[in-house]
């Protein structure tokens, strides 16, 4: 996927200086590049922050994958939460990840796309049906609590309402964001190495990269 791309490509170049020639396939980069976000991020102890840029405020939500089929980075949101009013005036974005252990910061830059109970197409509610499944009781059940940002119930019992299943319709305050990238920034701080990726028609689409100065 599109973080991982910057990744493969300087390991490549990396393996190239040895003498070492390594090809994979898209679908195997995918695979790898999905389990190399999710799962090194985890056991190196990094930390990825999700930050999207919306007049000039910046807000945080939890990345929750990437789409079954694209690119297409997933979060999840509530309904009544001021980004998804933010977002039907301005749905432009960035996500930027910095890994403190590798000194390499990226940025993906595209548009949000809010999914919500009434959305028209029919795969984005499945994704949205799939995101709501994977959650955990705790996290489906803040979806029926009061609404973020107002003041605070002083009746703990408004915490503890029924929630639908994980096989169940989500809650309609349950919305998937779908972030559509149309160029990610690499910065490597070790060695001032910055490169940029921008979509390409060429060979069946993909990506192309250009080397920047930083």
């Amino acid at each position: 996927h599109l973080v991982c791309v910057a990744h493969f490509t300087l390991t490549q170049q990396a393996a190239a200086q040895n003498g070492i020639v390594e090809t994979k396939t898209p679908k195997q980069l995918t695979e790898e590049c999905t389990s190399s976000i999710f799962q090194v991020c985890a056991a190196s102890h990094m930390q990825a922050d999700a930050r999207w840029k919306l007049e000039a405020q910046q807000q945080d939500s939890g990345v929750q994958g990437f789409l079954e089929e694209g690119d297409e980075l997933t979060f999840v949101t509530d309904k009544r939460s001021h980004k998804v009013s933010e977002l039907a005036v301005n749905p432009a974005a960035e996500v930027a990840w910095y890994f403190p252990e590798s000194r390499e910061q990226y940025r993906l830059v595209g548009e949000l796309q809010v999914v919500g109970s009434g959305h028209p197409d029919a795969a984005l509610l499945a994704a949205r049906q799939a995101a709501w499944g994977k959650m955990s009781d705790g996290g489906r059940s803040q979806f029926a609590w009061p609404d973020p940002g107002t003041p605070r119930d002083p009746d703990p019992e408004v915490f503890k309402r029924p929630t639908p299943g994980p096989d169940q319709p989500p809650l309609d305050t349950f919305c998937l964001l779908v972030l559509r990238v149309h160029e990610v920034d690499l910065v490597n701080l070790f060695d001032n190495y910055r490169a940029r990726f921008l979509p390409s028609s060429a060979d069946g689409g993909g990506w192309s990269m250009s080397e920047v100065n930083p």
